[in-house]
């Protein structure tokens, strides 16, 4: 990673973080409301999936204003997921980033409809913002979020626990649950600026989201709470599938390295345009153990 990967991911994130806020103040909601999904959207987070969409809008020509409202739309739903994924019923996380999770700070009832308006936020932003490509923006987001990608994803992950899962169905089940909204974020980046989504977009996105979730279960495994502000080693207490349960903790590595070549191919098919999306994938490769 180099310093202008860093700088670029981090201008980025200040870009997505006042849009946000600035939409959030402008819905007009009940204060406590307003608060609570203040909470879960603008808390410290890296802003991957935004960053992707406007390194992907650049890819092809457009405009980071071109980008904002896809971007903002991407990430309430990356947060709305998490605050469910934290609640009791499923993983039951007290902590999330180093702060209490959303349930632990305003009530369960709270983090369950915080969640909904942000999910439903999402697509009042995409469906309101004028692009030319609406109706397949809709349709992309939605499918990568419900029940053709992350829900399906969680599904497996929750009720596949305690059962053994081959190598082709854990990656599957990461491709469902991390990988499509990473490839969301790539066709959205590339619609945004009018270009149409393509099958490499999907390839590429979907290698990044299970390379990315195998660093997640690495770091469940081999990092520490004061690293990751979260509890780790929960995984295995949950019995969940991940790939080091099926791989073992060196098979996983390698499988990620096996990721990060296929990411590096796809890359390089996109040309020196993809200068930005290079940057944000280095960025990436940086994360430790």
């Amino acid at each position: 990673m180099t310093q202008q990967d860093t700088t670029l991911l981090s201008a980025l994130q200040d870009r997505v973080n006042l849009q946000l806020s600035q939409r959030l103040d402008a819905a007009n909601l009940p204060p406590k409301l307003i608060e609570g999904m203040q909470y879960g959207l603008l808390g410290p987070g890296k802003r991957v999936r935004p960053a992707l969409i406007y390194a992907t809008n650049t890819l092809y020509g457009g405009t980071r204003a071109q980008a904002d409202a896809a971007a903002c739309a991407l990430e309430c739903i990356h947060a709305y997921s998490l605050i469910h994924d934290d609640l009791p019923a499923l993983d039951n996380d007290d902590l999330r980033r180093g702060r209490p999770t959303v349930h632990k700070q305003f009530g369960e009832a709270a983090a369950i409809l915080i969640g909904d308006a942000l999910l439903t936020f999402a697509f009042e932003l995409l469906s309101t913002a004028h692009y030319a490509r609406t109706a397949d923006m809709v349709r992309i987001l939605a499918q990568a979020a419900g029940y053709r990608g992350m829900v399906c994803g969680q599904w497996r992950d929750i009720f596949c626990s305690y059962t053994a899962l081959s190598a082709e169905q854990i990656t599957q089940l990461h491709q469902e649950k991390t990988g499509a909204l990473f490839a969301a974020a790539l066709q959205l980046g590339a619609l945004s600026a009018n270009q149409p989504s393509s099958e490499p977009l999907q390839s590429l996105g979907l290698a990044l989201g299970v390379w990315f979730q195998i660093q997640d279960d690495l770091l469940d495994v081999l990092g520490t709470e004061n690293t990751l502000g979260k509890a780790t080693q929960k995984d295995h207490a949950l019995g969940k599938n991940t790939f080091p349960s099926v791989f073992g903790t060196p098979g996983a590595q390698a499988q990620a390295a096996y990721y990060a070549q296929h990411i590096e191919k796809q890359l390089n098919t996109l040309g020196p345009e993809a200068t930005e999306l290079r940057s944000l994938v280095n960025y990436l490769c940086s994360r430790t153990y």
